[in-house]
């Protein structure tokens, strides 16, 4: 019963996320119907549970068939195992399998699904610029594409200027612009050299201040960070993330639309890469950005149960632990995965 051998052994996907998955229903570990006779009824599709390193599968006690996680995608889609299809079809499954993050190059960090329990009361709202302020400021940045050295800046990154602006993901800030007291950083104005800037929100999907990035060519003098948050306060960009709009709208209603998943990433050039990338897939995508402070319970408990993640924090030490943390606040009510990155990052990630 089922597959085995080369890919077939690294898939790690569960048997009842996949049937989701796939748009099949599932009721208490069956499926109403046997996706392979159709009979409906007790024993007509009973979902395996995964056994080790094992996926599971279904078996159906009217007709005696059954397999893989692997056979009933197979099925499915082309109407018989794996074993039955031409390679192309079998690509196919793979394909679906790789683009859903379920092969073995992507490490489970989460435990297996349970009940969510209620999160704990947040603590003291941390100092935020003065909404007047923010929004008159807001007010006075320019779309990316209008100013020369943002404009440049992203084209160095691979990033799309027309794109950028055209979701709305940041602005630049006008050079010689005056600045709000905590748009300011290593004792200079963001209108200096860190002039892209990107709105961050709460976790109730409001704007609540902003990151800003540094822009030049040449790289920040030693001791100037290449991001930089609003200086309203200690703490003021803790709990603060970055968001596209799939990402915010999870954030205020705490759902996701059907057939999503949500992407974690570092910084800002991976979200606005990201973010980018998820307008062209089929399946919508929410991407956030964190960095030190940005990950708090408050923003964890805004992810539906359920909810497929995956972490693509850079590959170091500093990564590895915004990956744990993480996983810790999501572990049990949603499937945490630790993606690493297959290319060298650039640079200045």
């Amino acid at each position: 019963m089922g597959v085995s051998g080369g890919w077939c052994d690294q898939v790690r996907a569960p048997c009842a996320e996949a049937a989701r998955e796939l748009g099949l229903p599932v009721r208490r570990n069956h499926l109403p119907e046997c996706p392979s006779c159709g009979a409906s009824g007790r024993g007509s599709g009973k979902l395996l549970p995964r056994r080790g390193s094992q996926s599971g599968g279904w078996y159906c006690h009217r007709c005696q068939s059954g397999g893989s996680v692997i056979d009933l995608v197979a099925l499915t889609h082309f109407g018989g195992r794996l074993t039955d299809l031409d390679a192309e079809q079998r690509r196919a499954v793979r394909r679906w399998f790789t683009e859903r993050g379920w092969l073995a190059d992507e490490r489970l960090l989460s435990a297996p699904l349970r009940r969510r329990t209620p999160p704990a009361p947040e603590p003291a709202r941390p100092p935020r610029p003065p909404k007047r302020e923010l929004r008159t400021f807001c007010s006075q940045l320019v779309p990316v594409t209008a100013d020369q050295q943002v404009n440049d800046y992203l084209l160095s990154r691979h990033l799309s200027p027309e794109v950028v602006a055209k979701l709305r993901l940041a602005k630049a800030i006008p050079a010689g612009s005056r600045c709000p007291k905590w748009a300011r950083g290593a004792g200079v104005s963001w209108s200096e050299h860190h002039r892209l800037a990107l709105p961050i929100y709460g976790a109730t999907g409001k704007l609540e201040s902003l990151r800003a990035r540094w822009s030049a060519v040449e790289a920040p003098p030693k001791g100037v960070p290449k991001g930089l948050a609003a200086a309203a306060g200690p703490g003021s960009a803790k709990g603060l993330v970055l968001a596209n709009h799939i990402g915010r709208q999870m954030l205020r209603t705490a759902r996701l639309p059907d057939r999503s998943r949500v992407v974690i990433v570092e910084g800002e050039p991976d979200f606005l890469r990201w973010s980018i990338e998820a307008e062209g897939r089929d399946m919508p995508l929410a991407v956030l950005g964190v960095w030190s402070g940005a990950w708090t319970e408050g923003i964890a408990a805004r992810f539906p149960t359920g909810a497929d993640v995956s972490v693509r924090t850079d590959n170091d030490p500093q990564g590895d632990k915004y990956a744990r943390a993480i996983a810790e606040l999501l572990d049990g009510h949603c499937v945490v995965r630790r993606k690493l990155p297959v290319e060298a990052p650039h640079a200045d990630s």
